[in-house]
């Protein structure tokens, strides 16, 4: 019951319709990336996940991000045999780029990625593509997961939202109502979303190794429409071992940047908020001057007067009632019911989609305001 409240008390500033941000893609096709540095490991395990899927519509994009063991090799040996597989050689650029430059090349109408030591269960993108066929107002589904250790067995005594208590088993919670609030990635690693979504988000941020996946898992959050999967059982194996970033949790400092991030993304969902046609000398210097460096624009233009006008969200403040506000098309027009006589217009998903992209650049601003703290 708790979770059902919190599901439904999630903070969506929006929900913004990931089906209607145009997307030149294959539909149906599954987009996995898969990002490798030094993982000659376990990497075949990985691959071999991929391609034991009952769910034939896929694409495995492997990136080899400047390794110096074996895993260039394995990874061209897959290509070589299975038409669906492809592999990016690069220098060694970190996991953000790696995995932007993977969905760079994607031409899926979904988008998820695996780690080269995890594996994905059989049945994985067939339950995760099914439920974003059948949800179509969700725009992201997160998936229960099972625990391994570096051989492969289940490990249990996990204390990770175990269920039943004591079992390999992560019990994701059902509501991502406290993501953005409560320092802990409540996601996991089985994931599917629209790859608009990443037309929007423009990508993982390269400023955010480490927590490049909660990063994005935040944004994602405060713009779509995250949920669990009906589907219970667990869909994906997620390895802990010895040379895992994981496990070097304390060293790299990953769970301790965490509440610098909550910081910055209290900035963002702040900003998120903000009516986009509040004019910039309405804010403080360095905001404004950051705004300018960051090219953000609005998007529309008046043709009866020339002016330019930002799409806008719900006001929590009284607008301007001579100042003509965007809304997106499809959505209920709440600035209708201002009174003052507000001047509405649409504006198309596409419209949106370019100035969020925009709002994305917003990434160094916001890396200024952590300074702060």
């Amino acid at each position: 019951m708790l979770n059902q409240i919190l599901c439904h008390l999630a903070p969506h500033f929006g929900s913004l319709p990931a089906q209607k941000i145009y997307r030149n893609c294959e539909p149906g096709l599954v987009s996995v990336v898969l990002p490798v540095y030094n993982g000659e490991k376990y990497l075949k395990e990985a691959v071999e996940s991929v391609l034991a899927q009952t769910y034939p519509r896929w694409e495995l994009i492997i990136v080899n991000d400047g390794s110096v063991d074996t895993s260039p090799s394995i990874a061209e040996q897959y290509a070589a045999k299975e038409k669906r597989i492809s592999v990016i050689h690069q220098e060694n650029q970190k996991l953000p780029r790696a995995l932007n430059r993977g969905f760079s090349k994607a031409r899926g109408e979904y988008f998820t990625w695996i780690s080269a030591d995890n594996r994905m269960l059989p049945n994985c993108l067939a339950v995760l593509t099914e439920e974003l066929r059948r949800r179509p107002k969700v725009d992201m589904v997160y998936a229960n997961m099972r625990l391994i250790d570096q051989e492969g067995r289940l490990l249990t005594g996990h204390g990770w939202f175990p269920f039943p208590p004591g079992s390999a088993n992560v019990y994701l919670p059902v509501s991502t109502a406290l993501l953005n609030t409560v320092p802990n990635n409540t996601i996991g690693a089985a994931f599917l979303y629209r790859g608009s979504v990443d037309t929007v988000l423009g990508g993982y941020s390269p400023r955010q190794f480490l927590l490049e996946d909660y990063d994005y898992f935040m944004r994602l959050n405060s713009l779509f429409c995250i949920r669990h999967t009906r589907e219970k059982t667990p869909l994906y194996e997620y390895r802990f071992h010895d040379d895992s970033l994981t496990a070097h949790d304390a060293e790299l400092g990953i769970t301790s940047s965490r509440p610098k991030l909550m910081e910055f993304d209290r900035f963002r969902r702040n900003f998120y908020r903000l009516p986009l046609w509040v004019k910039t000398r309405a804010l403080r210097p360095a905001l404004s001057a950051a705004l300018r460096r960051a090219e953000i624009f609005p998007v529309g233009k008046d043709a009866v007067n020339g002016r330019i006008f930002c799409l806008a969200e719900k006001a929590e403040k009284p607008y301007n009632t001579d100042m003509p506000v965007y809304v997106l098309e499809g959505q209920n027009p709440y600035f209708l019911k201002l009174p003052g006589g507000v001047q509405v217009h649409l504006a198309t998903a596409g419209d949106l989609a370019r100035f969020l992209r925009r709002r994305a650049a917003c990434d160094l601003l916001w890396q200024e305001e952590l300074k702060q703290f």
